[in-house]
């Protein structure tokens, strides 16, 4: 399964927001990152996860959309965000390294970085750090790929903890960064 986590420093859910429609940046980016990650016209992309974290590092608090699992969940924003102001409450309720799977297949966890990584069982990881015009490295014979976007880069000693690490592109918009690695993956896939 390709995995992406993007860490969002402002990703805060509220109801009146989210019955307004006037989410904040972050959670408008959040939203975005699923429909990007995941839908395609006429459906899912399947072995696709997107995980959503705010908080710090050595206690994130992770949100995942994995295609596999999703049930009901549509591609427009507003219904996005409406599941990850659920997602959220029960987040909020979570104890350090408690998962919690909702009833339309979301899963929400409360872990550290290193500790999503090996609960996860991560092969590899790829993390959007390098320059955005930097020439973009993949590896094609990982298994379980992980794909990191932070609203701060990582600092070397978290990058050199994770396994087996490359750096790659980082664009402007974790969106952005989602979409050219689903292309590039789309492209090695029909070139198989």
């Amino acid at each position: 399964m390709r995995r992406f986590l993007v860490v969002l420093d402002h990703l805060r859910v509220s109801r009146s927001e989210v019955k307004s429609g006037r989410n904040n940046p972050d959670v408008i980016t959040a939203a975005r990152c699923v429909n990007v990650g995941l839908f395609v016209s006429g459906g899912l992309r399947e072995d696709v996860a997107v995980t959503l974290g705010r908080g710090p590092l050595e206690d994130l608090t992770a949100i995942s959309f994995a295609a596999n699992d999703l049930r009901r969940v549509s591609p427009d924003e507003r219904s996005i965000t409406f599941f990850l102001l659920k997602a959220s409450e029960v987040a909020d309720q979570l104890e350090p390294t408690e998962t919690e799977r909702m009833d339309n297949g979301i899963r929400v966890e409360r872990n550290s970085l290193l500790g999503l990584v090996d609960h996860w069982d991560i092969d590899s990881v790829h993390v959007a750090n390098a320059e955005e015009n930097a020439f973009p490295i993949y590896r094609e014979n990982s298994n379980d790929p992980l794909f990191i976007y932070c609203s701060r880069q990582l600092t070397p000693d978290i990058i050199d903890a994770l396994p087996d690490a490359i750096i790659v592109p980082r664009p402007p918009h974790p969106e952005r960064f989602i979409l050219d690695v689903n292309m590039h993956s789309d492209r090695q896939v029909q070139g198989s």
